[in-house]
């Protein structure tokens, strides 16, 4: 005699919460009550931990099990097409559950509007006024910073793939006097550097990165365009014992006009012949200032 096959309840989701809420416990409760056999689907990406995506699939799945100790928690890769992750979703799902009548569940949100593979979608209404943007957003009270939130910080970091950050140095040239802008830190014990800083996720491109740095440390003075010299990686003090390291983009360009002053994080700025001894600059800076020179010589 046949028998019926087993119903199977999924539930897809983020899940990006420290703690579920009224609106994800009962749409899982809703699929627990609905079917044989229940799990969860996270999304699994490469992506770097962000304010809207901060837990990795680990912790979330340990989210979820405070709360059904017993649920299947499967992941699936995140993908920038939704017909190829529909495929994929359903080829896990059909892998997982073989002969079995298989069911999706979705609430507000969720991601049933990006979904177009064979699986039926059941929608179930959500708590009014739940959201996991809004838990996350209230979730940062210092009065909350307790012990096992500093663990946490602390596990965060340690899991996190370890990051190259982007910095431009920018070399400006007097001609035909043949000078360089070098700028001082109250850090730098006397010696100079290159003008330049960290990337913005604002800046369009390094160049304009180089342009921001240049106006915010040397105040409002013009330029020719630049020119891409090379990328090094800068030994900064602060990042010598740390996985995390800096790249920096150096570019040079030649003065045209205005009175440069010191601003941001510089304390003094000056003009300094191009030939300038290595002693009277920063350690980390001497490699890109002698591929100046080089570069300076080599088109005059």
């Amino acid at each position: 005699m046949a028998t019926s096959s087993r119903k199977v309840g999924v539930v897809v989701g983020r899940f990006q919460v420290a703690q579920l809420h009224e609106g994800h416990k009962r749409l899982i409760a809703f699929a627990l009550g609905d079917n044989d056999i229940t799990a969860i689907v996270l999304g699994k990406g490469e992506a770097l931990p962000t304010e809207r995506n901060p837990l990795p699939s680990p912790v979330r799945a340990c989210v979820i099990r405070e709360s059904f100790p017993t649920i299947a928690v499967l992941e699936i890769d995140d993908h920038p097409s939704d017909a190829c992750w529909s495929e994929n979703l359903d080829s896990l799902l059909t892998e997982a559950f073989p002969d079995s009548e298989i069911r999706l569940y979705a609430s507000r949100d969720s991601f049933s509007p990006h979904y177009s593979g064979r699986l039926p979608i059941v929608v179930v209404p959500m708590v009014p006024k739940v959201s996991g943007t809004e838990k996350r957003s209230a979730e940062t009270d210092p009065s909350e910073w307790d012990i096992s939130f500093r663990k946490g910080m602390i596990a965060a970091q340690r899991l996190r793939p370890a990051l190259s950050y982007q910095a431009v140095d920018i070399a400006v040239i007097r001609y035909p006097e043949l000078e360089i802008l070098l700028g001082q830190k109250e850090t730098d014990d006397g010696k100079w550097r290159l003008i330049g800083g960290f990337t913005d996720p604002k800046d369009g491109s390094l160049e304009e990165a180089a342009l921001r740095e240049l106006a915010e440390e040397a105040g409002n003075i013009s330029s020719h365009e630049l020119t891409y010299v090379g990328s090094y990686r800068v030994d900064d003090w602060r990042y010598r014992r740390e996985r995390d390291k800096i790249m920096t983009a150096l570019f040079v360009t030649y003065y045209l006009a205005g009175a440069p002053h010191a601003s941001d994080d510089l304390a003094k700025i000056a003009w300094f012949p191009l030939s300038i001894g290595m002693e009277y600059i920063v350690e980390t800076h001497r490699p890109l200032i002698k591929r100046v020179i080089e570069t300076v010589k080599s088109t005059n």
